[in-house]
């Protein structure tokens, strides 16, 4: 595979649509995670940019991809070819099929030291959602999770710290003892 070009990554940190998606290619771009955790519909083309602007801004270093995913039930790409696509790329790729609900009790504890968890709609969490109870444990000491949301006009990016995950997961607890 061809390595992105500084034209290229130019074109796409300034023009590339929609706007959300610029910003998200700004914010890996400047701040490159070593680890991705991408939820939701997986759309094989924007999964590859985003690696591709991941590995451009750190090159040497390793890079693990995780995608949850519903997959070919979805009329998504087959799995198969979304892992052949990225390791392609240089990464390590580990591919969970299914619902975020699903997945992540079952994975939580093996998918530990995520930089950043990527939130695509519909798979945005709710603050009193009990999944937020797996978060923090899935995330690295400066992780961040990024979810897609809407006003109605514009679509934008929800950032949640560590700590943030951390308060929510513990009132998830809180509510459930109760």
């Amino acid at each position: 595979m061809a390595e992105l070009s500084q034209f290229r990554l130019w074109w796409l940190l300034h023009f590339a649509q929609p706007v959300h998606f610029r910003t998200l290619l700004r914010t890996l771009s400047e701040t490159p995670p070593q680890s991705l955790l991408e939820v939701g519909s997986l759309d094989l083309g924007r999964t590859e940019l985003l690696v591709r602007v991941v590995r451009h801004a750190a090159p040497q270093g390793r890079f693990r991809y995780v995608g949850i995913s519903r997959f070919e039930e979805a009329g998504g790409p087959q799995v198969k070819q979304v892992y052949r696509t990225l390791r392609e790329l240089d990464t390590e790729v580990v591919l969970l099929p299914g619902r975020l609900a699903e997945a992540l009790p079952r994975w939580a504890n093996h998918l530990a030291g995520i930089d950043v968890i990527l939130l695509w709609h519909p798979e945005v969490l709710r603050p009193d959602d009990r999944l937020w109870f797996y978060i923090p444990r899935m995330l690295s000491e400066s992780g961040r999770v990024l979810m897609e949301w809407s006003d109605g006009r514009r679509t934008r990016w929800a950032v949640v710290s560590k700590e943030e995950a951390i308060r929510r997961a513990e009132a998830v607890v809180r509510r459930r003892a109760a």
